[in-house]
């Protein structure tokens, strides 16, 4: 009989901390799920808080509002230029370079591109404030939310473009459901997770 004490004891205890291991388990994959869904979750819908910078370094407003992933004659133009391109731009000669990557993506589609010093100053003269990203269309840098400054490249000095004077930004191709690539790492992110990281400053097709 008290074999058959001592078993159940050790059976529970046993089972209690089974129970446990697996709680931890579940809510490790659970945390890691979460992560990954703020990382390459689908496209956002909803407007996003104000992106106006502080220090007024771009004019006029530019708040996020979702996409548009109609297909047309321009995005299939641009999903052909990049699938001319060369695989992962960062890698491949273009880190650092993302306003020169989506000029040869745009030229490789036959499509003009409104390519200038650097991304931030392409941004300033070409990107769209408002209305829905269209699907193949350039994602400029701007006002980051959480932060409500602008994307400045963290300061480094390579990426100080001399010509306009400030800091190069960056910018990518919306090619829909919610994703966003460019010659930076990863090159596939949702759209959330590229503005957290670059902030918003518009769209533009040239």
């Amino acid at each position: 009989m008290k074999k058959i004490k001592k078993w159940l004891l050790m059976g529970s205890a046993g089972f209690l901390a089974g129970g446990f291991l697996l709680l931890l388990v579940v809510t490790a994959a659970g945390a890691f799920a979460e992560d990954l869904s703020a990382a390459f979750g689908g496209r956002r819908t909803g407007a996003a808080a104000g992106n106006m910078d502080p220090a007024g370094n771009v004019p006029g407003k530019a708040t996020y509002v979702g996409v548009d992933d109609t297909e047309t004659d321009f995005s299939r133009r641009v999903a052909a230029g990049i699938a001319a391109s060369k695989p992962d731009p960062f890698y491949s000669g273009y880190a650092g370079l993302c306003e020169l990557w989506v000029y040869d993506v745009y030229a490789a589609a036959g499509l003009p591109c409104n390519g200038t010093c650097c991304a931030y100053n392409h941004g300033v003269l070409s990107a769209q404030k408002e209305g829905l990203i269209p699907k193949g269309a350039l994602i400029f840098s701007g006002v980051i939310p959480s932060t409500g400054k602008l994307y400045e490249n963290n300061h480094r000095a390579g990426a100080f473009c001399n010509t306009c004077g400030h800091y190069a930004g960056h910018v990518g191709i919306y090619v829909g459901n919610g994703y966003v690539v460019g010659s930076q790492v990863p090159f596939l992110q949702s759209v959330d997770a590229w503005i957290s990281v670059y902030g918003y400053g518009g769209w533009a097709r040239r």
